[in-house]
């Protein structure tokens, strides 16, 4: 099926049938995208890490049936689906009702999401994508690339984060829900040099014979402590600007090319408390997804984790 014979088959739907029409939708969007279709879920949800329906339970909470993801990938997403019961205008488009219940609706199925990321497992990071679907009315798609599963925003940004059913035909869309399906840190955003923060002062190591390298002299005191490197780059290898400490420790990252703890990491700087601050840096960089912290504590540059098998 392709994208355009989907929307043609769901367009105009009465709606109203969350539990008939939500598994169908899904399904056929993911043919009609060319991705892979979920898994058959089992009775092991430990293996479940792209299915529709995956059981989540409180681990306060043993009694009673599971609450269920309508539709779940490991590292991707969450999906909430609804369906709302308003029909189409009398010229074939939708438009939400004036009266605010259609508002209310996501709402809710938006917090129902969000709720189901806490109660995922511990060594399930918490996805950067939250999608809330009213089945072939509307998606609205909420990101948060920090692996805390607590700031999600809309994305990419308040004007754009609502995909309407009709708006499937666009190549930016489509390739734009691929990426949330198969390679979501590619949507994370590029910040520049001011946007992230850090208390400056950190420099790389760079090789250098005994002799030149004990005529290093430290910098003069300033308002901030800052750090001496041992073999002085250029000024334009130098970083300028306190924003460019967390690039310097990503870069680091990036060209060891495998996990490395603070402390490794700190041995590629010269610095006084270099490790208090590489360990601040990399939490600014986790916060906008480009470091990730695996279960034993070591970091890893995104870059190198989307590259690995």
């Amino acid at each position: 099926m392709d994208i355009e014979t989907f929307i043609r088959r769901w367009r105009d739907r009465e709606g109203g049938a969350e539990r008939a029409n939500a598994t169908m939708y899904l399904l056929e969007l993911t043919q009609a995208l060319d991705l892979p279709p979920p898994d058959p879920a089992g009775a092991d949800t430990a293996h479940n890490d792209y299915v529709f329906e995956r059981a989540v339970r409180s681990p306060f909470c043993d009694a009673g049936p599971p609450n269920r993801i309508d539709l779940y990938k490991r590292g991707c997403f969450v999906l909430e689906a609804k369906q709302s019961r308003w029909a189409p205008r009398q010229d074939g488009a939708w438009r939400a009702p004036p009266d605010g219940r259609w508002d209310a609706m996501m709402r809710r199925a938006r917090a129902q999401a969000h709720g189901y990321v806490a109660l995922l497992p511990a060594d399930h990071p918490a996805p950067p994508f939250l999608i809330v679907c009213d089945v072939a009315r509307q998606f609205e798609i909420w990101a948060d690339f920090s692996g805390t599963g607590r700031g999600y925003t809309p994305f990419p940004d308040r004007t754009g984060f609502r995909i309407a059913h009709e708006a499937l035909i666009e190549a930016e869309v489509q390739n734009r829900l691929r990426a949330i399906w198969t390679a979501p840190q590619r949507l994370a955003p590029i910040l520049s040099l001011h946007q992230i923060g850090s208390d400056g002062g950190l420099y790389p190591v760079r090789p250098r014979p005994f002799a030149a390298a004990s005529s290093l002299r430290a910098l003069p005191p300033g308002p901030r402590l800052r750090f001496t490197p041992v073999d002085p780059p250029g000024p334009d290898a130098l970083p300028q600007h306190s924003g460019d400490q967390p690039l310097a420790v990503q870069a680091a990252l990036v060209r060891a090319g495998a996990p490395l703890a603070t402390h490794d990491l700190a041995r590629r700087f010269h610095g006084r408390r270099r490790e208090a601050r590489i360990e601040r840096a990399l939490t600014s960089l986790h916060r906008y997804g480009h470091v990730s912290r695996l279960p034993d504590g070591r970091w890893i540059a995104a870059q190198s984790l989307s590259q690995s098998p």
